[in-house]
C-alpha cells in the first residue's frame, strides 16, 4: 500500500486467531480522481470568480448602496458552486 495511510487493527473473534486488518483512513474519490487537467483549470477559475464575488457579497452586506447587490451575488455564487459541482460529477 505505498502512497496511502492505513490503520492497522488486529480482528479476533472468540475461536479464531488474531490477524492485522489493514483499513485506509482516506480513500480519493472517483470524482476527483476522472479529473482532467482542463477540468481541474476550470474548477479553479470557478473559484477564482467565487472568491472575487464573495468579497463583494460581503462589502455589499456591509454597506449596502444598492439593495439587488446582494441578491445578484448570491446568485453568482450559487452559480459557480452549481458550476463546479457539474464539473466534478461529469
Amino acid at each position: 500500500m505505498v502512497g496511502r495511510i492505513c490503520a492497522f487493527l488486529l480482528s479476533c473473534g472468540p475461536s479464531e486467531n488474531c490477524r492485522p486488518a489493514i483499513l485506509p483512513l482516506h480513500s480519493p474519490t472517483t470524482a476527483n480522481m476522472a479529473l482532467n487537467k482542463k477540468q481541474k483549470k476550470q474548477i479553479e477559475a470557478l473559484k477564482n470568480k467565487m472568491q472575487k464575488a464573495q468579497t463583494l457579497l460581503s462589502a455589499a452586506k456591509n454597506q449596502p448602496d444598492d439593495p439587488a447587490d446582494v441578491p445578484r451575488l448570491e446568485k453568482e455564487v450559487a452559480g459557480y458552486q452549481a458550476e463546479i459541482e457539474k464539473i466534478k460529477n461529469a
